[in-house]
């Protein structure tokens, strides 16, 4: 199994360090369970070395949540055509079911404590801005013709999937239904753009 990581905001590899060993554990243990010191002994890094880039656990999660969303960003960029576009949003949000699950954790944590680090606020600027990016694309396929649906409902539907097969990724019957996660990843791709008609 590989190991789910996100690229540091810098180029340094301390940062990295601590943001991908706090994501490991977090998977592996629970965001809840996880504390601080656990989180820079783990990283092999010091105290100081963790407050250098972050102000607290909380700004840490945040900072996870950019930089997987950065990335996302970065990749959806590359991509015009809406097929291709809707297959490299559902690939990247799927390739690890832990890290996303834990991904919607945070941002659960962090609405709930009503967070207004920056981080985080970036990160709900740029979740937005690929939202009307990817609603922009496909409305521009006159998707809207079916019936006048919002071209939102579409992201929210592809979300929705998304969301629930990874949910489902823990349970015995899901994975007596469904051996090949790739495959299945390709499945749940090619039919959401065949329910979207002809992109």
């Amino acid at each position: 199994m590989l190991t789910p990581n996100v690229k540091a905001q810098t180029n340094d590899p301390r940062e990295f360090q601590l943001l991908n060993t706090a994501l490991n554990l977090f998977i592996r243990v629970g965001i809840e369970k996880v504390n601080l010191q656990h989180i820079i002994k783990s990283a092999a890094q010091s105290k100081s070395t963790f407050y250098r880039f972050f102000e607290s656990k909380n700004d840490l999660m945040a900072s996870i949540l950019l930089a997987n969303e950065m990335e996302l960003s970065d990749l959806l960029n590359t991509h015009s055509d809406p097929k291709k576009l809707v297959d490299a949003y559902i690939r990247f949000r799927l390739q690890s079911f832990d890290k996303y699950i834990v991904i919607t954790e945070i941002e659960r944590l962090l609405e709930e404590q009503g967070c207004q680090l920056e981080k985080f606020l970036a990160w709900k600027r740029l979740r937005g801005v690929q939202v009307d990016m990817i609603s922009r694309t496909l409305s521009s396929q006159k998707m809207d013709k079916r019936g006048g649906e919002s071209p939102r409902y579409y992201y929210a539907l592809i979300w929705a999937l998304i969301h629930g097969t990874s949910h489902l990724s823990h349970n015995t019957f899901f994975h007596q239904l469904v051996e090949d996660r790739r495959g299945f990843t390709k499945f749940l791709s090619d039919a959401t753009n065949g329910m979207f008609g002809n992109l």
